[in-house]
């Protein structure tokens, strides 16, 4: 018997993956606010304004095919037309 067949050890495994993908979250959380924050900063400056687009109001499931994070043709085509949104806004 290998020691990944042991129930316990997958679930030690899967409380691992868990907290490490947590983890991953909060750090991306922390990253987003600070991308947010230094464009604060620099649109109050007046200079060339930044606009932020938050992908995950864009994307669906649809947009993926489920074998990577990657987006699909569709996908892409949705962040496209997203991105020219916003430059029209401009």
């Amino acid at each position: 018997m290998s020691i990944l067949e042991n129930e316990q050890v997958q679930a030690a495994l899967i409380a691992l993956i868990v907290v490490g993908l947590n983890a991953l979250a909060q750090w991306v959380r922390g990253l987003n606010e600070l991308i947010s924050s230094i464009a604060d900063v620099i649109n109050l400056s007046g200079h060339n304004p930044v606009m932020l687009l938050d992908l995950g109001t864009v994307l669906r499931p649809e947009h993926f095919d489920g074998t990577d994070i990657h987006p699909n043709e569709a996908g892409y085509r949705a962040m496209a037309a997203a991105v020219m949104d916003v430059i029209a806004r401009m």
